[in-house]
């Protein structure tokens, strides 16, 4: 059984991050707990930063090192994340967070994910970061 305190969602730069080892994650002194979560199977992403790094490659506003397709694979594999699909709870509750949260589709999916799985968001997002500490999402 899992505890709030093992199961992780990863923000989608926090999946970027990772992948390329970025320090930021170091200096943060997330990734600790990222590994941790990650040996005993509890990184999670939502299938919707999968949409969102595609769509961030089409747009060319990110720069993969191989085609999007081979590197979600690979991203997957490496990191030993769970993909959680877009359940009909998590659609609705996106719609319906408490408390003042923005519009961005995907920021609001991700968000709903890990407050419905009861886990904590790895994020840098300032404004997942200021929703936190509003008590609607646990972050890392």
């Amino acid at each position: 059984m899992s505890t709030i305190s093992d199961k992780i969602i990863l923000d989608t730069h926090i999946w970027l991050w990772l992948m390329e080892g970025e320090e930021r994650l170091v200096r943060t002194h997330k990734l600790p707990a990222l590994e941790q979560a990650a040996a005993n199977s509890r990184l999670i992403i939502s299938v919707m930063t999968i949409w969102e790094i595609s769509m961030l490659d089409v747009k060319k506003r990110i720069r993969l090192p191989m085609p999007i397709d081979a590197w979600v694979k690979e991203a997957i594999s490496k990191t030993k994340v769970l993909v959680d699909q877009i359940s009909l709870e998590v659609a609705i509750d996106s719609n319906n967070l408490p408390g003042d949260f923005h519009g961005d589709p995907a920021d609001r999916l991700i968000v709903s994910t890990a407050r419905l799985l009861d886990a904590r968001l790895a994020t840098a997002d300032r404004e997942i970061l200021k929703y936190a500490k509003q008590g609607y999402v646990k972050v890392l």
